[in-house]
């Protein structure tokens, strides 16, 4: 439970623990807990509060203090609710009547505001922002839906200016062809398939793009396309040239048409004569004029084994590759192989059927065999039939690429960048069936905090690989770099913000961030520079996706081929993932500068290094006594030292070590501000450096699974572990009943419970009880890495190093190449019918109880979380029937085990 301004309790209390749950999240300005009890409970809690004053430590000798009682002294020293207040509740039962008649008619009204549950607790409330709360071309997207983060947005689809459908101009007139050129990179293997196969880069002939358009980059990277000869590498050569008269135009549209309507089945689409760009044949660095000629006179051409064979059956036009030419009674025969409708070739997801026969025998041969006055001889022959396949696919590449390129050349005109003449081609993620080996370790090594001086920035291909989301299943996508530029984006909003010396509250500082790290700020900033529409989030498909240029089209469906519809958070990911390229391209500058471009600027944006950017330097005892902060770190020297003893680091300025151990509740430091500005800090410093460790160490991780080892590495739990596992905890300064409850109590079996990676036995979790590893031990973690970033003049190598120390480098390198499985996930793969989470059972204590049923064998828990409940079921059915042998016996009398945790 967060701090609260009010709360109520009226039901009584049964146990301690329960009231100082309650009693500690009484942490506001002028906060108010009130209590109706029983007077046996209200002893009991008399008690309770007696018993806390008598064992708080001395303060520091002739210095006057006062105490609150589970106040936050960062926020507000006015909550006084003593014993004596306390007492007064005891009072006569006229009293007592009249006070429980006022409170309910507060707690009413904090119910009727919505800020309240059934349960007196803090009303949990969806952010959905109204059309007046965004900006009107920004609510202009939604449609008319609901607003949220999770809603679609409905937008134009970017095409590339060059490849635009433009009139052709006055003839003679300067053209540009876009040339590609394929080469087999390797082969399609299949002891199945028996079809023919061809080398592309063995036939002279080569297919181009022509386009009118005058601002024509001649750099545009190489892509990889998959046909059925395998994946073929596609190079982009640019040539300049004019078409002289309006006749070769009229030959060239002409060719235009027949590839499309005959080699690309497109048969059923009309062709504007008058609209550019068009297809056109390439040899030795020139249009080929003479094979226009030839398709022009349309003369017959003899079989051969190079022949391309159509014919019509049944209304219908298909196209065959000559498989064999032979005679038989007298006659010439063929036998055909029929030429498979292009699958895309986006990525490779070529299928071959595995039906085919060898003809052996003459007479299965003549039972194929068509009759040749029904078969014509296409003017393409096979090779260069099987080259022009790829056409569709490399138009789409070259319009995405240079979308990317388009983008880039703007930010380069900002700054951002220089232009180059070459750029590497556009290469899988990794592509499949790839072994992989273990991947080397490098602990030292954290190349995206480097300045990177002279950067060209990222290539084409870089900006297009932020741009394809995940749901275009092609051969790159945007979630790797979109889980750096995440956490990049997260630290130097944290940065910025604690430079703003008027954000002292560190509740203020985590909901600004939280604001510009939202999807739908990441939106606002992302439509005016029409990142929106340059992101590819459909599957390219031949026949559904894909119009050839120069296609007459109905008002219906080219609303459709121009328009796109995705959920808003796939723009605002592209956004974080070109974060995360112009980090990984250009160093930090280049990614501030990025962020700058959208609008966002961060820091001294008149700085040339990133450090000096952002001042975090401040004097912690600003203000004080010199006596007092001397008197203050005489009186800690002991834990101080001890401390930097644990962490391996001297602070240079101890006072901040001072402030990274203080607790809220802690009254004896009267030098420094509690941790909770340092907590803010560290975990945005945590989160960059880990996610920059694994981005650098496994390039093959998918986008799912460095979540999982991020998660794994930084979340709470695993934070709150390490501080207990060092010892750090017990010098955590604090004065807190539930802590200390918490450090006498607990024992190994404790730091085991909260570890989803290693399953509990039903006599941990009994034995656990309700006690949980506390969200402060990580707290102390995140804000001791705070202390020590800005300690060492935000130096990450520093921090990096007590962090790997912290957590050791075994664990970093075992979760690295052996990254953590969803339990859940796991337990339903093995069970996939028969695996059931009964709807969770809210108590009347606020607890949680959740069933799991597995085949005959159920599972309960009782916990405070629901998510977690979930997982430790998971971990115990996985371990249950691990031991068992996979069959579970089913219990005798059918009663259900209860656990709590």
């Amino acid at each position: 439970m967060g701090g609260c301004n009010l709360i109520i309790q009226t039901d009584g209390i049964s146990k301690p623990e329960t009231y100082i749950r309650f009693r500690e999240s009484v942490r506001l300005d002028r906060a108010l807990y009130v209590l109706m009890t029983s007077q046996e409970n209200f002893e009991m809690v008399d008690a309770l509060q007696v018993k806390r004053i008598g064992n708080m430590e001395s303060p520091i000798p002739a210095e006057p203090a006062t105490q609150e009682f589970g106040a936050d002294r960062g926020r507000s020293s006015a909550s006084q609710t003593s014993a004596k207040s306390s007492a007064e509740v005891g009072g006569t039962q006229q009293r007592l009547d009249d006070q429980v008649a006022a409170a309910l008619e507060v707690r009413d009204r904090v119910f009727g505001f919505d800020e309240r549950n059934k349960q007196s607790g803090p009303a949990r409330k969806k952010c959905t922002p109204s059309g007046r709360e965004v900006p009107e071309n920004l609510a202009m997207l939604f449609d008319g839906q609901p607003i949220t983060q999770n809603s679609s947005i409905r937008c134009k689809r970017a095409v590339s200016h060059q490849l635009k459908d433009t009139c052709h101009p006055e003839f003679p007139a300067r053209a540009t062809i876009y040339v590609f050129r394929t080469c087999l990179e390797i082969p399609l293997e299949d002891e199945h398939s028996h079809h023919r196969t061809f080398k592309p880069e063995e036939e002279e002939l080569c297919f181009g793009l022509l386009t009118f358009s005058p601002d024509c980059p001649s750099n545009v990277p190489g892509f990889p396309v998959f046909s059925r000869n395998g994946r073929e590498s596609v190079a982009i050569e640019t040539l300049r040239g004019v078409v002289e008269t309006q006749e070769l135009w009229r030959r060239l549209t002409k060719f235009h048409s027949y590839i499309f309507k005959k080699v690309c089945r497109l048969s059923h689409l009309e062709y504007d004569p008058a609209v550019a760009p068009v297809i056109v044949p390439v040899r030795n660095g020139r249009v080929d004029v003479a094979l226009l000629r030839r398709l022009d006179l349309a003369q017959k051409k003899p079989f051969t084994l190079e022949s391309v064979v159509s014919r019509v059956t049944a209304g219908t036009e298909m196209s065959f590759f000559v498989r064999e030419i032979y005679r038989s009674g007298g006659k010439t025969k063929l036998c055909l192989e029929k030429i498979p409708r292009s699958a895309g070739g986006s990525r490779n997801e070529f299928t071959v059927k595995t039906k085919f026969k060898e003809f052996s025998s003459t007479e299965a041969r003549l039972a194929f065999a068509p009759r040749l006055e029904h078969c014509e001889v296409e003017f393409l022959s096979a090779p260069q039939w099987s080259k022009a396949l790829t056409i569709p696919i490399c138009i789409h590449r070259l319009d995405r690429l240079l979308v990317a390129e388009n983008f880039r050349r703007a930010l380069v005109r900002a700054g951002v960048g220089y232009e180059v003449d070459h750029w590497p081609p556009l290469v899988e993620d990794r592509p499949p069936n790839q072994e992989v080996s273990k991947p080397e370790i490098k602990f030292t090594e954290l190349k995206f905090m480097k300045e990177m001086k002279n950067s060209p920035g990222p290539s084409p291909t870089d900006i297009l690989t932020a741009l394809t989301a995940s749901s275009a299943q092609d051969i790159v996508d945007s979630e790797r770099y979109e889980v750096l530029g995440d956490s990049f984006l997260k630290m130097v909003v944290s940065l910025h913000l604690l430079t703003n010396r008027d954000l002292r509250d560190e509740g203020t500082l985590t909901a600004e961030r939280c604001r510009f790290v939202s999807n739908m700020f990441l939106l606002s900033i992302a439509v005016p520079r029409g990142i929106h529409e340059a992101v590819e989030s459909r599957k390219f498909s031949v026949k559904d996706s894909f119009r050839p240029p120069g296609t007459i089209l109905t008002a219906a469906v080219n609303e459709k081929l121009h328009q796109q519809r995705y959920r808003s958070k796939i723009c605002a990911d592209s956004v974080e993932a070109l974060i995360g390229v112009y980090l990984n391209r250009s160093g930090p500058i280049g990614a501030l500068d990025f962020l700058k471009y959208l609008g966002l600027e961060l820091g001294d944006g008149l700085s040339r290094t990133f450090f000096s950017r952002f001042d975090l330097s401040y004097d912690p005892d600003e203000g004080k006594d010199p006596d007092v902060t001397r008197a203050d770190l005489d009186f800690h020297s002991t834990h101080l030292e001890r401390v930097q003893e644990i962490i391996a680091y001297r602070f240079g300025n101890p006072l901040y070590l001072l402030e990274a151990i203080t607790h809220q509740s802690y009254q004896n430091n009267r030098t420094t501000q509690t941790y909770a500005r340092l907590e803010f800090l560290g975990d945005a410093i945590i989160d960059f450096l880990v996610s920059s460790f694994i981005f650098t160490n496994n390039p093959h991780l998918s986008p799912g699974q460095m979540t999982m080892v991020r998660s794994a590495l930084v979340s709470n739990d695993q934070l709150g572990q390490i501080m207990m596992r060092t010892k750090l905890v017990e010098y955590l300064l604090h004065d807190s009943p539930s802590l200390n409850e918490y450090m006498i109590e607990k024992d190994e079996s404790h730091a085991k419970e909260l570890c989803p990676d290693s399953p509990m036995t039903q006599d941990d979790l009994g034995a656990a009880g309700l006690l949980v590893i506390p969200k402060t031990f990580g707290d102390l973690m995140e804000s001791i890495i705070g202390a020590i970033f800005i300690d060492s003049g935000l130096d990450f190598a520093v921090t990096w190093d007590v962090f790997r120390r912290l957590i050791s480098d075994p664990l970093l390198i075992d979760t690295l190449r052996q990254p953590p499985q969803n339990l859940i996930s796991t337990l339903q793969g093995k069970f996939p019918e028969r695996c059931r989470f009964e709807k969770p059972v809210i108590r009347g204590d606020n607890l949680v109880e959740v069933t799991l049923h597995v085949d005959c064998q159920s599972f309960g828990v009782i916990s405070t979380n629901q998510k977690k409940a979930k997982l430790i079921l998971a971990s115990m059915a996985l371990k249950a029937f691990c031991e068992d042998g996979g069959i579970a016996e089913c219990s005798s009398n059918g009663s259900l085990p209860r656990f709590s945790s």
